[in-house]
């Protein structure tokens, strides 16, 4: 009884439809990285179409900010299509959905309030000429709905209830890799946990290189 009342907790930290919100945010999102690319283009090309390497050498944080937001717009649409295969196999549970809505409102937070590029350089929308197509991007229903909700303390109190299970497992969620995939996964995960981690912290400290030995077995094995 106890495990059904905890199941029922956790699936209702789930955003409802989640699968279509995340689609629904992901059309938004691409063309928020569309928009951006298109004020980076005026910007940082010639009147040919050529990349103008004056003022790429100029607006490093622009260029730099670009490929951050393309890259961010990605992988969310990949992920919104991993959970899509996942529904439609009826391997989406509760984790999975978790972990996807984090991701999401991690992600969509950062596109529209600026991303963390490294410890001291963010890039925030009006540095790309994008900050209306922000607040545009932040009114979507999907998008408002996922940075709102979707990584609350009772979700990430939800999904490190979820860690437990997965500790002996390879992943924490589902990957959707087929048999033969899954096969070569478990392969290189258990020749990394006897042959790597192990040593591994000892070649850090010792500022080394990784052993030959190591390398070619790795190479042998694909």
């Amino acid at each position: 009884m106890d495990g059904a009342v905890e199941g029922q907790e956790l699936k209702s930290a789930v955003i409802p439809n989640l699968v279509s919100v995340i689609g629904d945010a992901c059309t938004a999102i691409e063309a928020y990285a569309d928009a951006a690319r298109g004020k980076c283009r005026e910007a940082l090309t010639k009147d040919d179409g050529r990349p103008d390497r004056a003022e790429l050498e100029r607006q490093q944080h622009m260029a730099h900010g670009l490929s951050w937001v393309v890259t961010y717009a990605e992988t969310l649409r990949q992920t919104a299509d991993w959970a899509a295969r996942l529904e439609q196999d009826s391997k989406f549970g509760t984790t999975e959905a978790l972990l996807t809505q984090i991701l999401f409102s991690d992600y969509s937070a950062q596109l529209v309030g600026g991303i963390p590029m490294n410890q001291g350089e963010v890039i925030r929308p009006h540095e790309l000429g994008v900050l209306t197509e922000a607040d545009t991007l932040f009114a979507v229903p999907a998008v408002k709905k996922l940075i709102l909700d979707g990584k609350t303390p009772t979700v990430m109190t939800a999904a490190a209830e979820c860690l437990p299970d997965a500790l002996s497992r390879n992943t924490v969620e589902e990957t959707g890799l087929d048999e033969t995939m899954s096969m070569v996964r478990d392969q290189f995960s258990k020749y990394a946990a006897d042959k790597i981690k192990p040593y591994a912290h000892e070649w850090h400290l010792k500022n080394e290189y990784i052993p030959m030995d190591v390398v070619n077995e790795m190479a042998e094995l694909g």
